[in-house]
């Protein structure tokens, strides 16, 4: 868990006083877990875990897989949806972007709070 979360897992639910100073409007939507190895225990033990100590709103649903397509469209300085095989690739972030669109307003609403 990365510094990020520090101030949310010690109990008081709120973005640190650093975050804020930095940008006063920022609102964290959820986090995304990325690159996942399905095959590997270690891989989907900490998604487990992430999804046992974060609350479940705060998780998405989507997970982007760590896959080869990835580092081969990054290498070629191209979104990975135009590679060949990419049309999953596509879908999944597709997906991602309707998950956020449905969080957006929630979690405006929570930051005017």
């Amino acid at each position: 868990i990365t510094m990020l979360f520090r101030d949310y897992l010690s109990g008081n639910g709120q973005i640190s006083v650093r975050m804020r100073a930095a940008n006063p409007s920022l609102v964290i939507v959820g986090v995304l877990l990325t690159m996942l190895q399905s095959n590997l225990p270690e891989s989907r033990e900490t998604v487990e875990s992430l999804r046992a100590i974060l609350p479940p709103e705060m998780v998405l649903q989507t997970i982007v897989p760590r896959e080869d397509l990835f580092i081969q469209a990054s290498a070629r300085g191209l979104p990975a949806g135009v590679m060949e095989g990419g049309a999953q690739a596509l879908a999944l972030f597709d997906n991602l972007r309707l998950e956020l669109e449905r969080k957006l307003p929630m979690a405006r609403a929570d930051s005017s709070s």
